[in-house]
């Protein structure tokens, strides 16, 4: 008994060094792929890169198994990376009736893709419907795509006669719905899980309190700053926003009643848990994203710091004249819901979501143009082009 409860442990230490060696090796694909996005960077540099994030970051790790073996490898004119490590092991009660080693190793390739252009990312990794249609809505994405990140057999959802149209759609795991329903084309699935690509996104420094509980009744023009405990905009009140940085904080951003707001050259950065959003049904909405800036091409950014709750918070588009909405909606820790009768952002330009997940309930028409170069407002650069994915 003594001894097979050492072999048992002999293997939950085995399992635990391939483990780990597997979240290195993976890590070191991802870096020398990065690497190779650079545009004079060589497959000596892309090795190195990678060669370096395993090195460093074994060394974190129990090294009395004995020395890890690292093998880079560069293919396709750098666009995809391959890292394999691997050490031998001597186990201790094993060894009593094999007294060979035990080879342990952990393989990743990394991959540069070309997307062309994303107007959806549904993050969420693991949970069903990271974009999810229900009830006869409608998802129009004009020459661009929907990448849903789950990997859950339902990672797209669309039900209830909803309708779901892209240039192409790829999802981690699977797809499913209503025979009521439409996708156009056919999702691919089985797609790589692929980073977040706003990750590199810094936030907003964190400004001091400008306003407190703002409650707007009447015609105004607002100031950027930062609106501690929220902002409301009520009653028939028309609020034109002058340029710059929004930062809302303690509180919502409510647009209710009949109440309109515009703006050109916002955003909203929704800095902690309470800053969620709303745009109730009989308001009017007209938004553009930044030209420059720490939010340049960002209409809303959350705080990706912010927590990440069992049930995620929800910011909701209810609007009936919510037409133009030009720029990126990030939302990494909470649910879009958008949920209006009339069409939402077919006016704008572009309009990209990168959502924690995306929900289009009881008939909606969400439409996402992607005309980048008829607005001087940027789209950020990981919704565009080469994107790294990976496999093991």
């Amino acid at each position: 008994m003594v001894i097979a409860a050492g072999i048992a442990g002999d293997y939950i230490n085995m399992s635990r060094q391939k483990t780990n060696l597997q979240v290195i090796a993976d890590a070191a694909a991802i870096a020398g792929a990065r690497e190779s996005m650079l545009a004079d960077a060589d497959e000596m540099q892309i090795v190195s890169a990678a060669t370096s994030y395993a090195s460093s970051n074994l060394a974190k790790i129990e090294q009395t198994a004995g020395p890890v073996g690292i093998n880079v490898t560069v293919a396709n004119e750098g666009t995809v990376v391959s890292v394999s490590l691997a050490r031998e092991w001597k186990p201790y009660f094993a060894s009593l009736y094999n007294r060979g080693n035990a080879h342990i190793g952990a393989t990743a390739t990394a991959t540069l893709v070309s997307a062309g252009k994303t107007c959806v990312f549904g993050m969420q990794e693991n949970l069903i419907a990271a974009v999810h249609l229900d009830d006869s809505a409608k998802l129009t994405a004009n020459d661009c795509g929907v990448y849903s990140n789950s990997s859950s057999s339902w990672s797209l959802r669309v039900d209830s006669n909803a309708m779901l149209k892209a240039e192409w759609i790829c999802t981690v795991g699977g797809y499913g719905g209503l025979q009521s329903s439409q996708i156009d084309p056919v999702p691919t699935t089985d797609c790589p899980a692929s980073l977040n690509p706003l990750s590199d996104r810094i936030a907003p420094i964190n400004l001091s309190c400008d306003y407190v509980a703002t409650v707007i009744v009447a015609d105004t023009t607002l100031q950027p700053g930062s609106y501690c405990g929220g902002l409301i905009i009520s009653g028939t009140a028309k609020v034109q926003l002058e340029p710059g940085t929004y930062k809302i904080e303690g509180g919502p951003l409510l647009v209710q009643d009949g109440a309109e707001l515009t703006g050109k050259d916002v955003g909203f950065f929704l800095a902690d848990e309470l800053a969620l959003f709303q745009f109730f049904p009989d308001t009017t909405i007209s938004l553009e994203a930044p030209e420059t800036g720490p939010l340049a091409g960002l209409l809303f950014f959350e705080n990706p710091k912010n927590s990440l709750l069992a049930t995620p918070r929800v910011h909701i588009i209810t609007s009936n004249n919510a037409r133009k909405l030009l720029g990126t909606f990030y939302l990494p820790r909470s649910v879009l819901l958008v949920d209006a009768v009339s069409p939402v952002a077919d006016q704008s330009a572009y309009t990209a979501i990168v959502a924690l997940r995306l929900w289009l309930r009881e008939g909606p028409h969400l439409v996402l143009n992607s005309d980048y170069a008829s607005t001087p407002v940027p789209v950020p650069k990981g919704l565009v082009g080469r994107r790294v994915v990976l496999s093991n």
